[in-house]
């Protein structure tokens, strides 16, 4: 912490937590500092009040630094999806309600955009309401935030058929606003909007923009509009509202490259590339920046439904992993397609749709879609991989033939309703086992046909289809479909702990399990029960702790099923229990119990009749492969299991798959009231967004709060070791959850009562209490109530699609293979995997002739895709390759058995020596970006060929292909490639004997090396502080090329400042002035990211900005006359900008705080009103303001003494946070 001691005349620096502080300035020039602040190089610069001037300590750094991380700039909401993310059909509505259309609170008129922030806020663009409405996470309930007239209007607060939304990560909002012919900046809270791009009324002319309902904004804030009427696409540089640049389109109306047709929605890459929804040309067009052509992506160009086409998309999205996921509107469909893939594979359709228009992610990866003409956003939610395994079909290691076991399975695959096929080959035999089964059912037993089956997979028409490994063929068994077919339904998902914000609970309790006052063992009984949970179907299971077993009472039933511990006496086999003490269930009906005199936790699924242990089992103690007696459980949505363990004054987490040894996650430094300590802890909650784990510390009356990783906790609730029954305090807490909103309920069990404690509160609210309680013990949040429909939709049959009441006939049909073996194209030996793919096309693991074969659909001779007849351990060779996999992007994953290693087949080249696209000549250096675009130095072909993931062909990226030379676009016997974090690429170009630089999407390179000692450069390299390095080999010798920065350089962490080399960094000492060189009694400074140097000029009534370096400023807030007007000042006494470059003023004699935004004619109050007063709705004599990473204000009132926080869109008052 630095400090102006203002009446010593000096700076001082005081460490975190000392109770003394050390002057690093001290200097009598400095005649009344007022303000202060830090640059980037770590310089101390200060508002030297008498003197009219901004002052500059410079630092200098002792030569051992260290390093500090400074926080990362915000960035847009970025749901990351998992890569083998499956997308759910059943759908649920976010905002609106099906095929009514309105204008309240909770209906919705023809909504054409969707856009979901990093809070999980939704927000919509209301056309036909002219409005945009704001959903809070888990509410159907919307604000007005944009538009504040149904009929719409052409007033800054008015729109007029919005149709796009963008918000930025600082909540901003950027809105097409279309019949207007505008786009809308909306600072979120405000009562205006400002103009960014058009408004100037329909026309084609730069300065205007057409009828348009796509919207991007850059992580620079450039506007990018896609333009329906004009067809094309324009970008508006930040700060640039006079005209915009076309980037995409622009030359009528057509389907040529340099064309477009009622472009609808856009997506703009990191690098400027933009993919546009060519709606009437039914494809998605890439547009490399600068690029005057674009590239079709996906669709044919002609309107229809197969997976290699589109009908009037109009919208398109890109994953993390460069997957484009496109709103297929005609076809009713969201098509997820890979870069270089010629097809989409279906991931989301309905029928209910009708003129879907919007669509983005929400959270964790969930597709977010604007269904228009239904007036409702929908959700389709994501499902993703585990990354462990746990055994569902077979014994381990116990071979056999009874229906639970497996000889050898060599394959496996599944059906749309969840069923696994077997391929069980050391039976002969293809088994079906139902989810959660522990058997399996035959379906083809055929002793004499299969010979040794290995691969197993459906055509589209549910046959099966089996790799016959010693008969060298591929066969087919039909399906028949009963006539009669029943549906399952799919097990409940977890009660998620929902609650409205303003809830209130009614204490006329109603008993849902067991006998008031009585004990016992029958069903409607229980004894001490210790722990409740209530599943999505409202489901209740019982931990009956002195019955030894788990019961579930069904929904409205006080009749209650055992359903885990079948020994009611208690006892440790696997399928008893010893007095369980918790109980969890997780969405898949999985049941978990803290088992707690076994000093176990079993894993129960449902309906078996044993269970088996995922913690603990080996008796009490203090080992971490160990628990002790405990009453605390919680399963998070990775399905590790944490145990509250009393006796070890612990939590440990056990994660999934290891059973072996917990790890410790809170407390096991013994029972104390320390930070790092608990005292018989009892029940736990783990929130699902940043694994921060909440404890019940039950003899130290308190909730404490441990953050994931941390080493000690903080208590959020509670006197530690100090019991009562006050507002403040807790006895003997024994459960503890915490809502959406991260209120925390706590069930205060010595207090009979529950309180719910707000985030950051000092006290809790108590929401129930009855005297009628006798230690009560555990605690959840069961469903709202809320009664929730489904309907049925019809979708195009995927793959592994079967009827449900199928069987398959024993009389096959040979699909691939003679039946004799052999190595011709009509041949197979000994095939061991298969694939088949989205085209029907059949990939065979040709295991005794080393290859793999692909057989087009119908055909029966195939062709050699990778490998060859003869073994090897090259690259272009396999041994005995046993399966196949490939993706949707055409790459083969192939196991390579006897070379004991997964090869993936194409990389890239492999056709030969030449010059074609899919062909290399001597390529020497290569790169691998994160999204497995591999850029190869193709050297004898002068250039650099950039290969996306599965592509069978390249791309130049730099140089002429085959063509040696020297001008900037062109490259002469390149050898080695680096990128650095901007995206530009270093290429060794040694021919020339320089290194040059290509941007992103450039057609040339810039020279930054040239130099004729590069004898013969091959590898190029950066250190850590950028420099070049270079090795040149026929000096068999590496150099290094220094690096300059027009940057600062990074501060340093301690250093020491220059007390007389000062300088004066604005104003002129003891020269008070209104020129843009003199200041007038400056109050207070602010550096910011870019180095400009902002001073709160008091008398002059304004707020001064200064370029770095230089003393000539600018005035960016007042007019240099007091005033109380919105565009004046009056003695200005504090300035803080925040990231989006948002000023905040203290205006001292308005006793007001002003939000302006830089080059703003104008601010708006966001604190105090009028005239000097001591309420909450006023402030007085503020010299000091900060703003937090959430946009709430902190004042700091000398007139009132106090400090007060005024919360972000909150103007009307403050809250007392210091007196």
């Amino acid at each position: 912490m630095y400090v102006l001691d203002l009446g010593n005349n000096r700076i001082q620096r005081w460490w975190s937590g000392s109770t003394y502080g050390v002057t690093i300035v001290s200097t009598s020039s400095l005649a009344n500092g007022r303000g202060m602040s830090i640059d980037l190089s770590g310089d101390l610069i200060v508002a030297d009040y008498v003197n009219h001037r901004i002052v500059s300590y410079n630092i200098t750094c002792s030569l051992t630094t260290t390093t500090t991380s400074t926080a990362p700039p915000l960035t847009y909401a970025s749901y990351q999806v998992c890569q083998n993310g499956v997308w759910n059909s059943s759908m649920a509505t976010l905002a609106g309600t099906y095929n009514s259309a309105g204008s309240t609170t909770s209906l919705l008129s023809s909504p054409y955009d969707v856009f979901v922030d990093g809070n999980n806020n939704v927000f919509v663009a209301d056309y036909s309401n002219n409005r945009i409405q704001r959903f809070a996470a888990g509410s159907t309930i919307g604000t007005n935030v944009a538009g504040i007239t149904l009929s719409g209007g052409s007033g800054f607060n008015e729109l007029y058929g919005p149709s796009a939304i963008f918000v930025t990560p600082n909540g901003v909002l950027y809105i097409v606003d279309t019949l207007n012919y505008r786009v809308q900046k909306w600072v979120y809270g405000e009562p205006l909007g400002l103009t960014v791009a058009g408004g100037r009324g329909l026309g084609t002319s730069y300065t205007q923009i057409g009828t348009s309902y796509g919207l991007y904004v850059d992580n620079q804030y450039n506007v990018w509009v896609s333009e329906y009427s004009n067809h094309r696409v324009t970008r508006w540089a930040a700060g640039n509202t006079a005209a915009g640049g076309r980037v995409a389109g622009g030359n009528g109306a057509g389907g040529a490259s340099t064309q477009l047709y009622y472009p609808w929605g856009i997506y703009v890459s990191n690098i400027s590339t933009v993919y546009i929804a060519d709606r009437n040309n039914h494809r998605i067009q890439r547009w490399l920046s600068g690029a005057t052509s674009g590239t079709r992506v996906a669709g044919t160009g002609v309107a229809g439904s197969a997976a290699t086409q589109l009908s009037s998309p109009r919208a398109v999205i890109m994953d993390q992993f460069n997957y484009l996921y496109i709103l297929d509107t005609g076809n009713n469909r969201v098509q997820r397609w890979a870069l270089g893939a010629t097809s989409g594979i279906t991931i989301v359709s309905s029928t209910s749709f009708l003129t879907p228009s919007g669509m983005r992610f929400g959270p964790p990866g969930n597709l977010i879609v604007a269904d228009m003409s239904r007036h409702r956003i929908v959700s389709f939610p994501i499902s993703c991989r585990a990354t462990s395994g746990t055994t569902v079909a077979g014994v381990t290691q116990s071979p056999g033939q009874w229906s639970y076991q497996l000889n050898y399975p060599t394959s496996v695959n599944f059906d749309q309703n969840g069923y696994m096929y077997v391929m069980d080959a050391g039976n002969n035999r293809i088994q079906r086992w139902g989810l959660g089964s522990t058997y399996g059912i035959t379906l083809v037993s055929a002793t004499s046909l299969l010979g040794n089956g290995k691969g197993i997979n459906f055509n589209l028409l549910g046959d099966l289809i089996v790799a016959d490994y010693s008969n060298h063929r591929i066969v087919k068994f039909p399906v028949t479909c009963s006539l009669t077919t029943t549906t399952t339904a799919s097990y409940p998902t977890q009660s998620p702990n929902q609650v409205c914000q303003n809830g209130v609970w009614n204490i006329s309790m109603i008993v849902i399990a067991g006998t008031t006052g009585v004990s016992g063992p029958n069903s409607t009984r229980l004894t001490i029960p210790y722990d409740a949970f209530v599943d999505g179907k409202n489901n209740t299971f019982v931990a009956d702790y002195g019955n030894s077993r788990i019961q579930r009472c069904s929904a409205g039933s006080t009749v209650g099923t055992t359903v885990a511990g079948f020994t009611r006496t208690g006892g440790s086999g696997f399928s008893e229990l010893r007095n369980p003490s918790s109980v969890y269930v997780t969405p898949d009906g999985i049941l978990y119990i803290l088992d707690n005199l076994n000093y176990r936790v079993q894993k129960w699924l449902p309906g078996e009749p044993l269970g088996f242990t995922v913690a603990g089992g080996r008796g009490s103690g203090t080992s971490l492969t160990q628990i002790s007696a405990g009453y605390g459980l919680f399963i998070d949505d990775q399905y590790n299991v944490y145990v509250s363990e009393y006796g070890n004054h612990r939590v440990s987490m056990w994660t999934l798959g290891k059973t072996a040894s917990g790890t410790r996650v809170a407390g096991g430094n013994g029972a104390g009231t320390g930070l790092t300590q608990l005292y018989y802890p009892w029940g736990i909650f783990v929130t699902s967004l940043n694994k921060v784990l909440y404890i019940a510390d039950w003899q130290n009356h308190r909730i404490q709060k441990w953050l994931y990783g941390a080493t000690s906790g903080i208590t959020v609730a509670g006197v530690t070791g100090s019991y009562g029954s006050t507002a403040n305090k807790l006895y003997g807490p024994k459960a503890v959850v915490v809502d959406q909103f991260d209120y925390v309920y706590i069930l205060d069990t010595g207090n009979k009562r529950i309180q719910r404690w707000a985030p950051g509160a000092t006290s809790g609210v108590t929401i129930i209490s009855s005297t009628s309680w006798n230690n009560p013990t555990g605690m959840r949040l069961g469903p709202s109530g809320t009664i929730t429909t489904t309907t049925m939709s019809t979708t195009i049959q995927p793959l592994n699609q079967v009827c449900s009441g199928s069987s398959w006939n024993s009389a096959f049909t040979v699909m691939v293979g003679t039946g004799t073996r052999g190595t011709s194209s009509t041949q197979l030996s000994s095939p061991m995997g298969i694939f088949i793919d989205d085209g029907q096309n059949i990939y065979v693991a040709d295991y005794l002739n080393n290859r793999i074969q692909k057989f087009v659909y119908g055909a029966t001779v195939g062709t050699t895709v990778a490998g060859a007849t003869t073994a090897g351990s090259a690259a272009n060779r396999l041994n005995r390759p046993s399966a196949i996999f490939v993706d949707s992007a055409g790459v083969m994953y192939i196991v390579d058995t006897l070379n004991y290693r997964v090869q993936r087949w194409p990389v890239a080249g492999g056709n030969g020596v030449g010059s074609n696209t899919n062909q290399l000549n001597c390529p020497y250096g290569i790169y691998v970006d994160t999204n497995e675009t591999i850029y190869v130095v193709d050297r004898s072909n002068h250039r650099v060929q950039r290969w996306l993931r599965g592509a069978t062909t390249g791309v130049t990226v730099a140089g002429q292909s085959g063509i040696a030379g020297s001008w900037s676009y062109q490259l002469n016997n390149p050898t080695h490639i680096k990128f650095d974090l901007m995206g530009n690429m270093y290429i060794m170009d040694a021919g020339n004997k320089r290194i040059q630089r290509w941007s992103p999407g450039s057609t040339y390179g810039v020279t930054v090396v040239s130099t004729t000692a590069l004898l013969n450069g091959i590898g190029i390299a950066f250190d850590l502080a950028g420099n070049l390095i270079a090795v040149d080999y026929s000096s068999h010798r590496a150099v290094k090329f220094p690096i300059s920065c027009l940057a600062y350089p990074l501060p340093c962490l301690t250093g020491s400042f220059n007390n007389t080399g000062w300088k004066v960094m604005a104003g002129s000492t003891s020269n008070p002035g209104s020129t843009s060189t003199t200041l007038r009694y400056p109050n207070d400074v602010y550096v910011d990211a870019s180095q400009y140097i902002f001073v709160a000029d008091s008398s002059n009534h304004r707020i001064q900005r200064f370029a770095p370096g230089s003393t000539l400023g600018t005035t960016v807030a007042g007019t240099g006359s007091s005033g109380s007007s919105l565009s004046e000042l009056n003695f200005p006494t504090a300035i803080f900008v925040d990231s989006s470059r948002n000023m905040y003023i203290a205006d001292g004699f308005n006793n007001r705080v002003l939000k302006w935004q830089i080059g703003a004619p104008m601010g708006v109050i966001v604190a105090g009103i009028a005239g000097p007063k001591t309420t909450l709705d006023t402030i007085a004599s503020s010299y000091a303001i900060y703003v937090d990473a959430q946009s709430n204000l902190y004042v700091s009132e000398c007139g009132n003494n106090r400090v007060t926080r005024w919360t972000k869109d909150n103007t009307t008052d403050g809250q007392l946070v210091r007196t």
